[in-house]
């Protein structure tokens, strides 16, 4: 749900006992049931944070896996690096050398959290990761020969290779801040399609541009939309048709179920 859906790919080094254990790390996210970290920023209120997470829960519940999902919010969870929201967010920026504010703010390049993500200590017991911020987020443009072209903004980015997103709810929040409730709705809405990706959907195509393909053409939560009327769009049209996902995404989540095994963490 961005202006583009850049996929990340990990980046090992030349070390090979750290490749060896990233590649290990990566063969228990994508087989095992290991469990889902949330966790957000100290500027996304708790109001917005709530519907952020129920907007996580929806999608796992709908996949139908065991999986657990454990909220740590913006808590410090240890001291130093690597030690909560508010840190990965300050690293990206800092690790950027991008230094742009289109009018919400300084933004953040959503293409650092990835890395932060896949070499953070705590993957020595692997684990999905969602991170939600109030900070712009932008990336660069994959359709763009110019390596150096970055998009106006992204609501996020999702990697489903290393499955791992980071969500921006800045604009939601500036932009529909006269209705309350209706920007929870659309907050949930945004999370709940980034971890519909994060468990494999869509991997239908229609042979339209680039940006709509691998989504759904359903009212369905994995329909694309590119700015905020079409998300405010998307988001009456779900809650009116009584399901999160369509009948096909259900489908596509009910074919993968079965795949993942349980996970028995390290001691």
């Amino acid at each position: 749900m961005t202006e583009g859906s850049p996929i990340r790919t990990i980046r090992t080094g030349q070390n090979p006992a750290r490749q060896a254990e990233l590649v290990r790390q990566r063969e228990i996210r994508h087989t095992e049931l290991v469990p889902l970290y949330v966790v957000w920023a100290s500027d996304v209120s708790d109001d917005a944070a709530k519907a952020a997470l129920q907007g996580v829960v929806d999608a796992v519940e709908a996949s139908g896996q065991n999986r657990g999902v454990h909220a740590y919010g913006s808590q410090s969870w240890a001291s130093g690096d690597y030690s909560s929201a508010d840190w990965y967010v300050e690293e990206a920026f800092r690790r950027q050398e991008l230094r742009r504010d289109v009018g919400y703010g300084q933004q953040v390049d959503a293409g650092q959290f990835s890395r932060l993500f896949a070499h953070e200590p705590w993957q020595e017991n692997p684990h999905w990761e969602v991170l939600v911020t109030n900070h712009d987020l932008t990336s660069r443009d994959s359709n763009s020969k110019n390596t150096d072209q970055f998009l106006n903004f992204v609501y996020g980015s999702t990697d489903p290779g290393f499955p791992s997103s980071v969500q921006s709810i800045r604009r939601i929040v500036e932009d529909v801040a006269g209705d309350k409730d209706f920007r929870n709705e659309m907050i949930r809405m945004l999370l709940r399609h980034e971890v519909g990706h994060m468990f494999g959907l869509v991997r239908r195509t229609h042979g339209r541009d680039g940006l709509r393909d691998n989504h759904c053409e359903n009212t369905c939560s994995m329909k694309q939309t590119l700015n905020l009327r079409e998300l405010a769009e998307n988001t009456v049209a779900v809650e009116n048709s009584g399901r999160h996902f369509c009948g096909d995404c259900m489908a596509e989540l009910s074919k993968s179920k079965d795949r993942y095994r349980s996970h028995n963490p390290q001691v």
